[in-house]
């Protein structure tokens, strides 16, 4: 009968110690809310609770943890740390995403560009008004040629207000005056100054400037320049240089950011782009001296690649605000900053794979600029 007892007691001692671990096991999984906080208990949430939070903000904190590598290479730096570059692409990109922009309007998140438009308040707010008007109305005119209704119809008008908009300002250079407008050289300054302080790793824009940022490279930011730059810079650049590009010469545009101040770059050496065609803006901010420096075009010059301007070296007060078009092969360099703080949006356009053409086209295989509206 004792036997029979402690058999018993024993069973009941086991079947307790189960439903001990057990009720234990579920308060540990049991999530606790302190008011509206949602706080947890100090068990933490549970795995697939741990996996949500991860899949939401650990891109922007992986990124943030990551010691970026120094850009230290004034010339030739194009391929300085870049496996760091190419391990982390994926992971920076969403960082980006994370982080989100300050300027919306800004940003342009189609992928494609052949079905693609301006954002809705881009072209609206960031173009001159007037040389919109003007190149909407080139292009409708353009598009009844193509189709055959009205093809007779010239507009004359518009094209020679399209025509004389740029203007000289040293040899082979243009100043475009009314493409962009203040408010988007002021919204730019804005969202650079806003991704500054993401604390995401950026890297070098090119191979001579250390300081900036590859537009390409945050999600978004290069979409709409990527229409500005086929309605719009495109048709200037076969109209001021017909001999250096035609509409094949300029399928692909590489677009960057470069900074200058005090203890970072001041100045950047005498060098050619790695572009058919260049278009420069003065973004601001406030600064003395920091001038461009052009060697004279002359066609010979495409041909030879010495790294000293001679005697006929032209200087361009670049104030803020200000657009300049140029052929890449045209020497030039940026001249010392003297204080203050220049940044510069700037766009390298192309062939396709980054392709560029220096030989110079005949006047017979020339065209006409209306070609980048109908094709």
């Amino acid at each position: 009968m004792i036997n029979m007892i402690t058999f018993l007691s024993l069973i009941l001692l086991v079947v307790m110690t189960q439903i001990t671990m057990v009720s234990s096991n579920n308060k540990k999984r049991t999530r606790h809310h302190s008011g509206s906080s949602g706080s947890l208990d100090n068990e933490g949430p549970l795995p697939q609770e741990c996996a949500s939070v991860e899949s939401t903000s650990s891109s922007l904190i992986k990124a943030r943890a990551l010691q970026s590598p120094p850009a230290k290479a004034q010339r030739k730096g194009d391929f300085e740390s870049v496996d760091f570059w190419i391990q982390h692409e994926t992971l920076l990109k969403d960082a980006w995403l994370e982080y989100g922009p300050k300027v919306p309007q800004l940003y342009n998140y189609e992928t494609d560009n052949r079905t693609s438009t301006f954002h809705e308040r881009f072209e609206q707010d960031y173009i001159d008004p007037k040389l919109r008007d003007v190149v909407n109305n080139l292009v409708q005119t353009s598009s009844r040629q193509t189709t055959g209704i009205g093809a007779e119809d010239k507009d004359v008008k518009n094209q020679a207000i399209f025509e004389s908009t740029p203007y000289q300002i040293a040899s082979g250079v243009y100043a475009l005056p009314n493409l962009f407008t203040k408010k988007f050289c002021q919204d730019m300054v804005r969202e650079l100054n806003h991704l500054n302080d993401a604390g995401i790793p950026v890297r070098r824009p090119n191979s001579m400037n250390r300081y900036g940022l590859i537009l390409g490279e945050v999600p978004g930011l290069k979409a709409n320049l990527d229409h500005v730059v086929q309605k719009y810079v495109i048709p200037f650049a076969l109209h001021l240089f017909p001999e250096s590009a035609i509409l094949s010469d300029l399928v692909e545009s590489y677009a960057f950011v470069v900074r200058y101040a005090d203890g970072e770059d001041l100045d950047l050496a005498v060098h050619r782009d790695s572009s058919v065609i260049t278009l420069n803006v003065c973004l601001g901010e406030t600064f003395e001296g920091g001038n461009l420096g052009f060697e004279s075009w002359d066609e010979r010059d495409q041909f030879r690649y010495s790294h000293t301007l001679p005697p006929r070296n032209e200087t361009v007060s670049f104030e803020p605000g200000m657009t300049i078009l140029h052929r890449g092969a045209q020497m030039h360099e940026a001249l010392p900053l003297k204080s203050g703080k220049r940044v510069n949006l700037i766009i390298w356009i192309h062939g396709k794979d980054g392709h560029v053409r220096y030989a110079p086209y005949e006047k017979d295989e020339q065209e006409h600029y209306s070609v980048a509206w109908t094709k």
